[in-house]
């Protein structure tokens, strides 16, 4: 029967068509015919070539007269171009003739060479040879655009192409970075914008398939073909293509060492740097079971083990991560010398100055005949965008001071200068001497003098002694001016070169605590910012930038926002590298001064300390899911709020009931119920609002919210704590200490890694923090920016990690930068942020067995807070009118395997002004009482509850909301009202007060 027939098979299978098509003479006939034009095109093409081909002497098949040179040269041809692609595909496979080639001067050469183009990537790999490159480059002429390089990209993963990854890196190699650029890089970044390129496709395969199992040969050429994509300007592409060779190194280390000896002499180190951090990526990963051994001395021998360490402050960073984690697990070579992989690196080469006329010769033809300063000089030199924005910051952070004098006080510097310079001429020292009475004289004006300020019960100000601040300012004036006048002396008895030293090692000790002087001078002084700007321009200059190469591309791209930086100039990339291996010098050669001055000088650690590390090469995912506005119930947290619009009075109501407020112990437990696995909650923060629309404008009329935060004592301190935290109200995040840690780390570096080197896991009472005992915290943040500099995330990231005492205490750490969770070392998950897979809220689960072992083997106990508030607004404008608030605080602790509680609740009543727009809205009455008299800081009356409740049964209530992460932190309500000011001390002048800013 037919309907069991192959070809009814064929037909429902879709291979084949059967349809009614209209005949010759009118009638309908049933016809068969391929569904699939490609393959049908090729069943055609394969019948012509086995019918009319004769491969001993192919060109003779083409003659004039022969069925196949008909066909190509029909007038018609076009019509079944889908044939001569096909044919173009397998006319090579055939005999290594190409269909272009077939004919000595084809009429339809044109119409050929588009077919040939829709072949190469369809043909089998050994067909591609180097007549078929020499077409590549004709039919780009044809095309507009450049078909070799497409084509190369396309094939740089195939094993069998001859023209794969390897012959790129073999023509690429051989150039000089600037013409390299000129050519390949733009190529890359004009060609990365199209989705459907080679490039794109390179890039998002490998990030997708990295961790999985490829055969060893195609994913080395994927590495090398990613490597070079890291040359071009366009930072998307640069971004990615790092996070997809991280994810394809994390299972195979020593191709990641490979890859570095590769590399390790390329001439561009903008290559250099990503391949180093996506070997440090990889190994942070902890996927690979071997290899980190030899990845950490290829990075050894690479970036250290050289006459002079390598001046690249991110390459330097990578590599010593990556010898610092072999370390950590028993992998470092016996070749491998730590300290020198450690700072400080002491290179011999400084940072000379760069004079003007070196800077004024730098110049660009913009127009005929006329000429200004260049792309770097205007970026790096001329106050503009990379110079305020990127370099100034992490320059200051520098001292002028020699690294040698690292560890001495200000004092003893100062000692030395008189001994060494000073000493040695005389009338300097006379003239110093005359400088130092001067500074003298001024300071024995004594300190600033203060009067009282009145402000009567209008508001005017009431000064009640008599201004003698004309006379100060006179007096201040005359001081300044001789020492002024004694400073000039001293520079013309020392001279230049021993000014300028003066400048550095003495001046600020000399005019220090000089009562309203115009200028200060701190300690350490700041490295010269425009000598670094200068220098940077010198060297990217150096390095080959000519506006006669990049002008055209980089006028191109020189003018988006300072805040996205998706495709730079290429000047800026030479402007990077510059930049670079300014920082690495900068350590090398000067001491390091920091974010706060009061510590001294320090020797400069890696480029966390100035935040200036582009991305986190250890991070794999781009995304995590979208949280809900008001999530639903999930999982980890069953509570549900269906808040609704409802009149004024409904809402004062709901604040007095307990309708939504979120709080019970059955928060505070988890199971999944995928594996069955219980666990314990040990932050998490959501939050509900009521939105309504009155008048056109949207309006918030309820919002409530809930946190559950949580930390660790001893046992013997726990009574204490809960006592010491009852009555207690816990309504801003910082009520309880944050874990202090540096923001610049890497997820793969937490907490090993020497830039966590303060952190403790136990946090000391201070009274800043309001402790009474030492406490732990259980979680701590991660977040990872989507900023100008970063592209390889989508949007920013933000969720849960486990505190370093909770790391320690469970032996766990990362399981993989794609995963996110923590797991033991049998690779059990035992800690992780639910919110980084599922849509729903920040949270941070515990497995609840190992989580209460741990607890009894250290004799710890756990202690949770969840807290939150409830409030109704109103008005006729957003946050005009305020109901007051509702707010609770509970304790929460483990006796006997079940949670005890201590609760506390307060409620706080709106002004008097506050209810009357609170309640004026469209339709709504006056209210007919009065608000209470206010008593609190923000105006409102307050009502405190406490109880305390020995076993947490009530049912679960909807719970409040958790603070999504990179979570914002509830915003403390702006209801304060002015007091009255009665006595405030100020200055007789207010110009007096005022300090000039240091440049």
């Amino acid at each position: 029967m037919f309907e069991k027939s192959l070809l009814a098979r064929l037909v429902s299978e879709g291979i084949l068509a059967d349809e009614p098509v209209t005949g010759n003479g009118g009638a309908i006939v049933q016809t068969v015919r391929f569904s699939f034009e490609r393959y049908s095109d090729h069943r055609i093409a394969r019948q012509m070539f086995d019918k009319h081909f004769d491969v001993s002497a192919p060109k003779d098949s083409f003659l004039p007269g022969t069925p196949l040179e008909i066909y190509l040269e029909n007038p018609k041809a076009y019509e079944h171009a889908g044939v001569l692609e096909a044919m173009a595909v397998q006319l090579p496979e055939r005999s290594g003739l190409e269909l272009p080639d077939a004919m000595p001067k084809p009429r339809n050469r044109l119409l050929l060479l588009r077919a040939f183009l829709g072949s190469v990537l369809w043909r089998e790999q050994r067909a591609f040879t180097q007549r078929t490159l020499d077409l590549l480059k004709e039919a780009s002429r044809l095309s507009g655009r450049n078909e070799t390089m497409h084509a190369l990209l396309a094939v740089a993963s195939e094993p069998d192409n001859a023209f794969n990854a390897e012959y790129l890196h073999g023509k690429l190699v051989k150039r000089a970075m600037p013409q390299r650029d000129r050519t390949w890089s733009i190529y890359v970044a004009q060609e990365g914008d199209d989705e459907d390129s080679p490039i794109e496709t390179l890039i998002g395969w490998t990030l997708q398939n990295g961790f999985e199992a490829i055969e060893d040969k195609r994913a080395e050429l994927v590495a090398i073909a990613l490597s070079w994509l890291f040359s071009t300007s366009h930072r998307l592409i640069r971004d990615r293509a790092t996070k997809a060779l991280g994810a394809l190194l994390a299972t195979r280390l020593t191709m990641a060492a490979s890859l570095i000896r590769r590399f390790q002499d390329i001439d561009d180190l903008y290559i250099l740097d990503r391949v180093m951090a996506a070997a440090y990526g990889a190994a942070l990963q902890g996927m690979a079971k071997d290899g980190l051994r030899e990845l950490a001395e290829a990075a050894y021998h690479c970036a250290f083990d050289r006459d002079e360490v390598l001046a690249h402050v991110l390459i330097r960073d990578h590599a010593r991560g990556i010898v610092e984690i072999a370390h950590i697990r028993g992998a470092l070579p016996a070749g491998v010398d730590l300290t020198r992989a450690r700072p400080p690196y002491c290179s011999s080469s400084g940072i000379e100055d760069v004079p003007d006329v070196v800077i004024d010769a730098y110049v660009q033809e913009y127009a005929p005949g006329k000429s200004f300063r260049d792309d770097i000089v205007n970026s790096s030199v001329s106050d503009g965008d990379f110079a305020r924005y990127v370099m100034d910051t992490p320059v200051g952070k520098f001292s002028a001071f020699p690294i040698a004098l690292v560890g001495q006080s200000q004092e003893q510097i100062y000692r030395d200068w008189v001994g060494d310079v000073v000493s040695q001429i005389p009338e300097a020292e006379a003239r110093l001497n005359e400088l130092i009475a001067a500074c003298d004289a001024w300071r024995a004006l004594g300190p600033f003098k203060f009067k009282f300020l009145t402000v009567n019960d209008s508001g005017q100000e009431e000064d009640d002694d008599e201004d003698e601040g004309d006379d100060e300012d006179k007096n201040v004036s005359q001081f300044e001016q001789a020492v002024d006048e004694a400073e000039a002396r001293l520079e013309a008895a020392l001279g230049e070169a021993e000014w300028l030293e003066y400048n550095i090692r003495a001046r600020h000790i000399v005019r220090r605590d000089l009562r309203c002087a115009k200028r200060y001078y701190f300690w350490p002084p700041s490295f010269d910012r425009m000598r670094a700007r200068r220098w940077v321009c010198k060297r990217a200059h150096d390095l080959g930038w000519t506006p006669e190469l990049f002008g055209e591309f980089d006028r191109v791209h020189a003018h988006g926002s300072r805040t996205e930086h998706r495709v730079e100039r290429i000047g800026k990339k030479y402007q990077w590298i510059a930049f670079h291996e300014l920082l690495a010098r900068l350590g090398d050669n000067f001491g390091f001064v920091g974010w706060s001055r009061d510590n001294g000088l320090s020797v400069f650690q890696g480029p966390w300390q100035v935040s200036r590390r582009d991305l986190d090469p250890s991070l794999f995912v781009l995304k995590t899911p979208k949280e809900a506005r008001q999530s639903g119930r999930t999982w980890w947290m069953p509570a549900q709020v269906n808040l609704r619009g409802m009149s004024p009075a409904s809402r004062l109501a709901w604040l007095d009931t307990p309708e939504d407020m979120v709080n019970d112990a059955s928060l505070l437990t988890a199971t999944d119920p995928r594996s069955g696995r219980t666990w314990l909650v040990v932050d998490e923060f959501e939050r509900w609002n009521c939105w309504v629309m009155r008048e056109g404008e949207r309006m918030l009329d309820l919002q409530t919210a809930f946190e559950i935060r949580s930390f660790l004592v001893r046992a013997a301190d726990r009574r204490k704590v809960v006592q010491a935290l009852s009555g207690k109200l816990f309504n801003r995040h910082s009520d309880l200490p944050e874990l202090d840690k540096s923001s610049d780390g890497y997820i793969g570096e937490y907490p090993w890694h020497p830039l966590y080197g303060d952190v403790s896991a136990w946090m000391k009472p201070e009274d800043w923090n309001q402790l009474v005992v030492e406490i732990q915290r259980t979680v701590t943040d991660y977040s990872a920016e989507r900023s100008g500099h970063d592209h390889s995330i989508e949007e920013s990231v933000s969720f849960s990690v486990p505190a370093p005492g909770l790391i320690a205490g469970l032996g766990m750490r990362l399981s993989n930068g794609r995963d996110l969770s923590y797991s033991d070392d049998g690779g059990k998950t035992l800690f992780f942020d639910p919110s980084t897979h599922e849509a729903g809220p920040g949270a941070a689960l515990v497995d609840r067995d190992a989580f209460l072992s741990f607890l009894a083997r250290e004799k710890l106990e756990a202690v949770w807070i969840i807290a939150g508030e409830k409030e109704a607004h109103g008005g006729r404008k957003h946050r005009e009118g305020w109901g007051g608030s509702k707010s609770f605080t509970s304790i929460y602790w483990l006796a006997g395997g079940k949670f005890q509680r201590k609760d506390f609740v307060e409620r706080e009543y709106p002004r008097k002004e506050q209810l009357e727009r609170f309640y004026d809205e469209p339709g709504e009455p006056a209210p007919r009482t009065r608000a209470k008299k206010p008593s609190s800081a923000s105006g409102g009356k307050k009502k405190v509850e406490t109880k305390k409740a020995r076993v947490a049964s009530p049912a679960p209530r909807a719970p409040a909301a958790k603070r999504p992460k990179p979570k914002s932190k509830p915003k403390t309500k702006a209801k304060t009202k002015p007091k009255r000011a009665t006595k405030v001390a100020r200055p007789k002048k207010a110009k007096k007060a005022k300090r000039k800013s240091p440049r």
